[in-house]
């Protein structure tokens, strides 16, 4: 069965989400601390949710953020022999935005959180799944 991992990079914090490619659900993981940890609680969940597939988000228009992307999947790959993808992740805030405001009706939707980095990354697997 295979599993795609969605990772959403941020300088301080990393969203998650994942799809088992036979159930075609995507569940949200949660998020990640950037920080000397990172690699190692990355690993460990790559492990425990038999994560067989990494699908990275890359900004279109910012290149010194893919860079950083980039330097970081290298990174990941000393810690994991798994295939990474990158997908397109523009305006996939967004989209979470405009999702969440659903949700959220005190306006917090519109502000820099954690469950919005999250949508963020159910969204863009979803752009992925829809691509492959």
């Amino acid at each position: 069965m295979t599993v795609v991992l969605w990772i959403d990079w941020g300088s301080r914090m990393l969203g998650l989400a994942k799809v088992s490619l036979k159930e075609n659900v995507i569940f949200p993981i949660g998020y990640l601390q950037n920080d000397g940890d990172l690699y190692f609680t990355l690993a460990g969940i790559i492990a425990q949710e038999k994560i067989s597939q990494i699908v990275v988000g890359l900004p279109n228009k910012e290149l010194a953020i893919q860079e950083k992307i980039q330097a970081f999947v290298k990174k990941l790959q000393m810690f994991v022999e798994i295939p990474v993808e990158y997908v397109g992740e523009d305006y996939t805030s967004v989209e979470a935005w405009a999702m969440l405001s659903e949700i959220q009706k005190d306006g917090t939707a519109y502000k820099k959180t954690l469950a919005k980095d999250t949508v963020a990354a159910m969204k863009i697997l979803e752009r992925w799944m829809m691509a492959n």
